[in-house]
């Protein structure tokens, strides 16, 4: 078995694999939000999705693009052709401008209110350290998927290092994906309301046989799905 959240997500995924406990995660994360909000004023940075160019074009664009004053980073690799970049505003924009120039369906801004998963939050980063390292973190008893590494972690001193470059660092969910894909897993099952994940999933992994969970229909849905009886699934 294995867990993953995107972004806040791996808080979830790490309560659940037994690593951070449920109060320390909701302290945390509210702490890492209010870090990141204030680290960056408003109007200074902010996001947006691009569509229809692979990584290494968009990648290529942001160095071709930023400066240090006006930087932009991909931040979340969510599946093939489906990037979103973060940085200063005016850089951000200029993204936009140099994708749809490259053949981009689709360089919009996000109403976002804040540049994350980019370097510009490292600050944020080290005031979260600083909180860790009075919250209890045990070795997980499943191995999480990081969002930085694309890799699984069971220590607790890798995760706790994990979830402080993760402020600052592009999300790898497709990479995560594909690396689950590799090791043999054959059952996927999202928590939480809607389906984006599994949305995601299929667009990295077409063949992925998933199930989202988001109340207690869906809940005793998923376990005879993930639990068939001799001769089902």
């Amino acid at each position: 078995a294995l867990m993953a959240g995107l972004s806040l997500g791996e808080y979830a995924a790490l309560v659940a694999a037994g690593s951070l406990g449920f109060g320390d995660a909701v302290a945390l994360t509210r702490l890492r939000g209010k870090l990141m909000q204030e680290t960056v004023p408003h109007g200074v940075g902010g996001m947006a999705a691009v569509m229809g160019l692979d990584a290494a074009e968009v990648e290529r664009l942001c160095e071709e693009v930023r400066t240090e004053d006006a930087w932009v980073q991909p931040a979340n690799y969510n599946s093939p052709g489906q990037l979103v970049v973060s940085g200063h505003l005016p850089a951000v924009r200029a993204l936009c401008k140099a994708a749809k120039a490259a053949g981009a369906t689709r360089a919009l801004p996000l109403p976002v209110s804040a540049p994350f998963h980019s370097r510009l939050l490292v600050p944020a980063g080290e005031g979260l350290a600083e909180a860790l390292d009075g919250v209890e973190l045990r070795d997980a008893r499943v191995p999480v998927v990081s969002n930085v590494h694309a890799r699984p972690l069971t220590r607790a001193d890798e995760i706790r290092t994990a979830l402080v470059e993760q402020v600052s660092s592009p999300v790898r969910m497709e990479q995560s994906f594909r690396w689950m894909a590799e090791q043999g897993t054959t059952a996927w099952v999202e928590l939480g309301p809607g389906q984006s994940m599994a949305k995601l999933l299929a667009r990295v992994v077409p063949d992925a046989a998933a199930v989202s969970v988001g109340g207690t229909e869906s809940l005793r849905a998923a376990a005879a799905w993930a639990l068939p009886g001799p001769g089902e699934r």
